[in-house]
């Protein structure tokens, strides 16, 4: 009886992170779709924020869909050739409930 709440949290969690995933791919695409710019800071240091036309953008897109942009999770790459806005893990729901979801799946999920 007890695998069955265990079951429907883990399916209830991945599908927050599912989300997120989607949210993130779809902002990247209207930033490539309105042409913006994908290259990196004048100084050439990687896109943490809004070294990019299109990093600003997914920022803000990703804002828009209830995530707050953060590069605290582990999962969010430093040594990835992917720039942090366009990390899913980069970003942080900014519910309350979405927020708590998303603290318990870093911790108890792989």
């Amino acid at each position: 009886m007890k695998k069955v709440p265990l079951f429907v949290a883990a399916a209830l969690l991945t599908a927050c992170i599912a989300e997120q995933e989607q949210d993130t791919a779809r902002c990247t695409l209207e930033a490539k779709n309105r042409g913006l710019n994908f290259q990196w800071g004048s100084a050439g240091e990687r896109s943490i924020r809004f070294g990019s036309e299109a990093g600003e953008h997914i920022v803000l897109c990703m804002a828009a869909a209830g995530y707050r942009f953060v590069i605290t999770d582990p999962r969010c790459d430093a040594i990835s050739p992917i720039p942090f806005a366009q990390q899913p893990f980069c970003y942080v729901p900014m519910s309350w409930p979405g927020y708590w979801k998303f603290r318990i799946e870093r911790e108890f999920l792989p």
